[in-house]
């Protein structure tokens, strides 16, 4: 009784190493930015949605304002998405500029001018709430309660955000190794 033996040549192995090396530095730039701010747009699309659940909006400028940002640790080994609080642009013809500047006039009386650029600060006291506030003359302000919305948002929107995360990465994944040279044949 004979045996057949079988051999088997590997090809491709320095190359498919090199496609592995550039997919890596692919994903830790392009790739993982890219899924981490979709990822952050639901977020802020979420507390877009309901920061004024329980108030009266009056300017739109806690919406207007919310954007999304993407930083990359010193380390390089850490993508963050950040939720922010941007600040407007008074001068100019945008919808947002027109927002801004409309609500700047109504309170110039506070700080004498409109300022080239807004931010919507106050997210924070309507958030976290406020302690019984006075006047300099001593006159009682009251306290805000506390709305928790960006909080609640947060809480609600986040496995939405981390499917978005996941399917953006998993899309420019695929799109990364689609672009890579076949390595086929090549010893």
């Amino acid at each position: 009784m004979s045996r057949t033996l079988t051999t088997v040549r590997v090809e491709g192995l320095r190359g498919t190493l090199a496609n592995l090396n550039k997919l890596d530095e692919s994903l830790r730039g392009n790739a993982t930015k890219k899924a981490a701010r979709a990822g952050g747009k639901v977020l802020a699309a979420g507390v877009a949605a309901t920061i004024y659940t329980g108030l009266t909006e009056q300017t739109g400028l806690l919406r207007t304002g919310l954007g999304v940002t993407v930083g990359k640790a010193r380390n390089g080994n850490r993508i963050t998405a950040y939720v922010v609080e941007r600040q407007i642009a008074t001068l100019g013809k945008s919808a947002k500029a027109k927002v801004a500047l409309k609500s700047a006039a109504r309170h110039a009386h506070i700080g004498g001018r409109i300022a080239p650029k807004f931010g919507p600060f106050y997210w924070r006291f309507l958030e976290l709430g406020t302690g019984q506030r006075s006047t300099k003359a001593g006159a009682n302000r009251g306290a805000s309660p506390k709305t928790g919305n960006v909080g609640k948002a947060f809480a609600s929107a986040s496995g939405a955000a981390i499917d978005t995360f996941h399917t953006v990465l998993d899309d420019e994944i695929n799109k990364e190794a689609a672009s890579l040279p076949s390595t086929k044949g090549v010893a």
